[in-house]
């Protein structure tokens, strides 16, 4: 008796066919649909709206009175306290150029800004 290959045919990977974005977005009548204006429309049109970012978040919170703590950070950001202190070292103290003053207390460190570095 001989032995037969009984697995199926298995397509090759250029021949499978991705979807493109362009697929994706189109509408059920095959129109491209529009993506809503990430500017509110009583905005002029050279006008733009920045969204706060998380280091926005970081910078504010480490200027108000009494600084912030690493747990505060974190939960603000939803960052590890690794990336939280990266932050801090990296785009606070290093790109802004801001001073950060970092002292121990009852809830653990407190960071907060004292001032700007003398370029």
């Amino acid at each position: 008796m001989t032995k037969t290959n009984t697995k199926p045919p298995v397509a090759k990977a250029s021949a499978i066919k991705r979807s493109t974005k362009r697929e994706r977005t189109q509408s059920p009548a095959g129109q491209a649909t529009e993506w809503p204006s990430p500017n509110p429309p009583s905005l002029a049109e050279g006008e733009a709206v920045r969204q706060p970012t998380k280091i926005d978040q970081v910078v504010a919170m480490l200027k108000r009175e009494g600084g912030a703590t690493s747990a505060d950070l974190m939960a603000a950001t939803g960052w590890q306290a690794h990336s939280v202190r990266g932050a801090i070292a990296g785009t606070v103290k290093k790109k802004l150029g801001l001073v950060v003053v970092s002292a121990p207390s009852d809830l653990g460190r407190v960071y907060s800004i004292a001032g700007e570095q003398p370029a």
